[in-house]
């Protein structure tokens, strides 16, 4: 399930390079499938692995949320925030430049151990939460006004956090990549900026913090698009997908 393979790491590391011989040489003899989370990822891992798309039939991230963490989204927010998180493929540097150019702007930032770096950890509206559990990280994320997660990949990273805010209403400003596309398929549900622009990302966060329609809009728009996320519409894929790997043997 869910193929992740980042083109840009084959050549960091032996085992990277290790990775991307094992996946080549399966995706190539027509034996092996795997299922990715964005039509586009079918096209990307195919040229990859010099293979053909069929290998990987799409099948999206369901996520749903407990009524508690909901409760919690849609209780009066005590201090307004713009929420950063999470672990694979952050772009941290980038986020530091962000929050740098809004400094009027309180930023929470929930990252593991060696993401921290000065340039984040120096700056005096940013604050920052190290390896907390689960539910913490959750209900840092339920009480912001904002979710802003820059990222270095075009391989799926980031999306569980995201479909978590739009879930809870809150409005995304991130990178756009392939996966992040399933969940912001244009403007009218958030914003999706260049890797590592900045400015874009500053440009956005500033919109949606002067323009209460906007905020509002996009908030509601993202959070109708993921009754497409659902267990039951992500079964549903599931299904289709097994039944044409079957197909095919």
């Amino acid at each position: 399930m869910n193929l992740i393979f980042n083109p840009d790491n084959i050549h960091r590391s032996l085992k990277k390079r290790l990775s991307f011989f094992l996946y080549r040489n399966m995706f190539k003899s027509g034996r092996y499938m795997a299922n990715v989370n964005a039509p586009e990822l079918a096209k990307m891992y195919a040229d990859l692995f010099c293979c053909s798309k069929d290998c990987f039939p799409v099948v999206y991230d369901s996520m749903e949320i407990s009524s508690q963490l909901r409760s919690l989204g849609e209780c009066q927010k005590n201090e307004f925030y713009v929420f950063f998180g999470g672990r694979a493929e952050r772009d941290v540097e980038c986020m530091a430049r962000i929050a740098k150019q809004m400094p009027n702007v309180k930023f929470v930032c929930v990252i593991g151990t060696n993401m921290l770096i000065p340039t984040l950890q120096n700056l005096p509206n940013v604050e920052i939460y190290i390896d907390i559990p689960q539910d913490d990280f959750n209900m840092k994320l339920a009480h912001s006004s904002l979710c802003c997660i820059p990222l270095k990949s075009k391989a799926p990273c980031g999306l569980l956090v995201m479909q978590r805010a739009a879930l809870l209403g809150i409005p995304i400003v991130s990178t756009e990549t392939y996966s992040m596309r399933t969940i912001i398929p244009s403007d009218d549900y958030g914003f999706l900026c260049a890797q590592g622009d900045d400015k874009a990302m500053v440009d956005k966060l500033t919109l949606l913090m002067n323009d209460a329609n906007l905020y509002h809009k996009v908030a509601a728009n993202a959070k109708e698009h993921m009754k497409q996320f659902t267990k039951e519409e992500v079964g549903k894929q599931i299904c289709q997908a097994v039944n044409y790997m079957l197909a095919r043997q």
